[in-house]
């Protein structure tokens, strides 16, 4: 529950971050954390979203944007749309290194399928390099349900079919390791064509069923 003092603000703050008044935004977050307008988890996700925001500004140069990023990036390294501009930005600067920190710290804050993907895209020279890359992250997180289905994915990608089968079998979401199970028997056959119907059964019970079947290229 919020006092009414706290609820304008957070409501102030809203209606400005839509209107892209930012700076007048910046200013209202102050009051909103001074009154506990947002919890710790909300005002990690507006406070990060808001420099995001402010990186995406037209003709930012490219200092200021890093900063953006940057700022962004340490009140939630589990955003995923600024870590991924943010990174793809530094591979663009040529900033391989601060890249890897960044999607690396990323990773041990949340797996997730993005983060693995452009890892991989950018440090490797071929699909089975994509695997071994992806391994990596898994082992910094080896207890994750994410990120064993990152490596499941990176191992039926590189038509690895049994250790992909052994990684599946220690997925304990039993949607998921269903899922995966019937991609890797289709992908065995060759297949990408899958009936609809299979989408729409795990709809309701895997909340990224999107990401990973754009990972496959899937077509309904």
């Amino acid at each position: 529950k919020f006092s009414h003092e706290a609820w304008f603000w957070r409501t102030y703050f809203f209606f400005k971050y839509a209107s892209c008044d930012l700076e007048k935004a910046k200013d209202i977050l102050d009051n909103c954390e001074r009154l506990d307008a947002f919890s710790p988890s909300e005002l990690k996700d507006v406070t990060s979203n808001l420099y995001h925001k402010f990186s995406r500004q037209k003709d930012v140069g490219w200092e200021k944007q890093k900063n953006y990023f940057e700022l962004a990036f340490q009140a939630n390294p589990a955003n995923l749309k600024n870590t991924l501009a943010y990174a793809t930005a530094l591979f663009a600067q040529k900033e391989k290194n601060t890249a890897k920190r960044v999607l690396k710290k990323a990773w041990k804050e949340s797996p997730q399928w993005g983060l693995a993907e452009l890892y991989a895209s950018k440090f490797a020279d071929s699909t089975l390099d994509r695997s071994h890359l992806i391994r990596e992250l898994h082992d910094m997180m080896p207890k994750d349900p994410v990120s064993h289905a990152c490596l499941a994915i990176s191992l039926i990608q590189s038509k690895l079919w049994g250790e992909a089968t052994r990684v599946i079998d220690k997925i304990q979401d039993n949607s998921l390791q269903e899922f995966l199970k019937t991609i890797l028997v289709l992908k065995e056959k060759g297949t990408d064509q899958v009936p609809l119907s299979l989408l729409v059964k795990f709809s309701k019970t895997i909340p990224d069923l999107e990401t990973y079947a754009s990972a496959f290229e899937l077509k309904g």
